[in-house]
């Protein structure tokens, strides 16, 4: 069961981007620091478009929590509601842990 829903940007569970998608399942099958290197990896690439951008935000945010670095994922949250200031978690299917700092941004 994944960690986390995808904000409302797509209406969906899981990621379009396939490079996303693969970087969702390092995380979801606890490969949190090669998910963490990934998304760093992706990040500053100006070719990202916002949903994409919020997305990776959004995981980055959920891996940093898994890490312990509630500052971090804070951070992370605040960038991706700068792009998307209506963004929602589903706190059915997103973690208590993940939904608590969100909450505070």
């Amino acid at each position: 069961m994944p960690y986390f829903f995808y904000p409302t940007l797509s209406q969906a569970a899981e990621p379009k981007d396939p490079v996303i998608a693969r970087i969702d399942s390092l995380f979801k099958y606890g490969e949190i620091d090669h998910a963490e290197s990934e998304v760093l990896k992706i990040l500053p690439d100006h070719n990202l478009n916002d949903e994409q951008r919020v997305q990776l935000e959004v995981l980055l945010g959920s891996i940093l929590i898994a890490k312990n670095d509630t500052t971090g994922a804070y951070q992370a949250f605040q960038r991706a509601l700068q792009l998307h200031p209506s963004l929602a978690l589903n706190n059915v299917t997103t973690s208590p842990k993940i939904m608590v700092v969100f909450r505070s941004c």
